[in-house]
């Protein structure tokens, strides 16, 4: 296990508000408890076999320091007691600094320190927005995710992150006429933390289509040409000089009429 803590003063502005927008944007605002997301949580719960979680950064504090990380109505309820106790004795800025020093950001690597010496071989104070952001992009699962390198999935929570935090892409130009609307998000920068994508896979191509090989057999026949167009040239290959071509057999007769002459061979 590595772990190592450092005060707030050496935690990058930009990992707490990160964590903040990524994690819980209602911590400053709350008692421990966002009790509309727990709404969204059992109503999405009850249809779906994918749990979501709805805790809130002391929640998380109130788990990682006291209690073991498995589900069960033991567990949840005095996790209740230790998030109101939190909530009552620190103030926000400690929960937090207290979160970001305990929460697990790899297999076995606890707080911002540990992790950034782990994955960027730097002390936390140093860390860029950009490495910040990876770190938390990755805290819902910390040992199915990589900061040091992040999948497609991950790296779009690293680009809602960066925006969230003031370091993302430069906003669209806003058409002459038209006014800017309040918070707009960079286009291709979902305007919500992106979902985890689920299990459903990908349609099949349809054969010829970019990336798969019709299937020997399977190959459209060449449209004819429009009235009026000329026919397309062939692709076979002309005789080779010296080789007499194939010799073709004469149409068929109608029945009753007279067969035409055949001129004689040329010497």
């Amino acid at each position: 296990m590595k772990y190592q803590w450092v005060p707030a003063s050496r935690i990058p502005e930009t990992l707490r508000q990160g964590a903040i927008a990524a994690e819980d944007q209602k911590f400053h605002t709350h008692w421990g408890f966002d009790f509309m997301a727990i709404a969204e949580a059992l109503e999405h719960n009850e249809k779906s076999t994918r749990k979501r979680g709805a805790s809130t950064i002391t929640q998380q504090v109130a788990k990682n320091l006291f209690l073991w990380p498995s589900r069960s109505w033991l567990r949840k309820g005095l996790e209740v007691t230790f998030t109101l106790l939190l909530e009552l004795e620190l103030p926000k800025a400690r929960i937090l600094e207290i979160y970001l020093n305990v929460a697990e950001f790899g297999p076995g690597v606890y707080g911002v320190q540990a992790a950034a010496r782990e994955f960027f071989g730097k002390d936390a104070e140093a860390l860029t927005p950009l490495e910040t952001s990876r770190l938390i992009a990755v805290l819902p699962n910390p040992r199915k995710w990589s900061a040091e390198r992040p999948g497609p999935y991950v790296q779009t929570r690293v680009d809602w992150i960066m925006v969230q935090i003031g370091h993302g892409p430069p906003a669209p130009a806003v058409p002459e006429g038209m006014e800017a609307l309040p918070g707009e998000i960079p286009s291709g920068i979902p305007a919500e933390m992106p979902a985890e994508p689920g299990f459903e896979s990908e349609p099949d191509l349809e054969p010829g289509e970019p990336g798969e090989p019709a299937e020997p057999g399977t190959e459209m026949p060449a449209e004819a040409p429009a009235a009026g167009e000329p026919a397309p040239e062939s692709t076979q290959p002309p005789p080779p000089t010296g080789v007499a071509a194939p010799a073709q057999e004469p149409a068929a007769t109608p029945a009753g009429e007279p067969a035409p002459e055949t001129p004689p061979p040329t010497p």
